[in-house]
């Protein structure tokens, strides 16, 4: 691959030559180490990006998703805290029963001990 004018050169030279050739091809590898190494940071970079977009989305769907999960939270103590409060009526109104209910057996059995009393004092006048 020696051009025409190496023929005019001294035979020292060709060394020369030779290690200039070395040196480019080297240069080339070097040249196409680059280029690959320029992909591969383009392709990194395109990684990140869609990486950091993605980050971005689930950051929002994230906050929504506490957001509601904090609505729900605060629905369902209110939930709780009305069922308590009937839970507590509901209590009284059966106290409140059971005592009524206390009074009607109690006058119930008195009942005819009062209509023997007054019939007895109508007879007897």
């Amino acid at each position: 691959r020696r051009a025409a004018w190496a023929a005019f050169m001294p035979e020292s030279a060709f060394g020369l030559l030779d290690c200039d050739q070395a040196v480019a091809s080297v240069f080339e590898v070097l040249r196409s180490s680059s280029v690959e190494l320029c992909r591969q940071l383009k392709s990194g970079e395109l990684e990140r990006s869609r990486l950091q977009a993605e980050i971005i989305m689930r950051t929002q769907q994230l906050q929504l998703l506490d957001d509601s999960l904090k609505r729900l939270e605060e629905e369902r103590d209110e939930h709780d805290q009305r069922l308590l409060a009937l839970e507590e009526e509901h209590a009284k109104i059966v106290d409140s029963s059971r005592a009524l209910l206390e009074v009607v057996l109690h006058e119930r059995r008195r009942l005819p001990t009062d209509l023997e009393e007054e019939c007895n004092v109508l007879e007897s006048n």
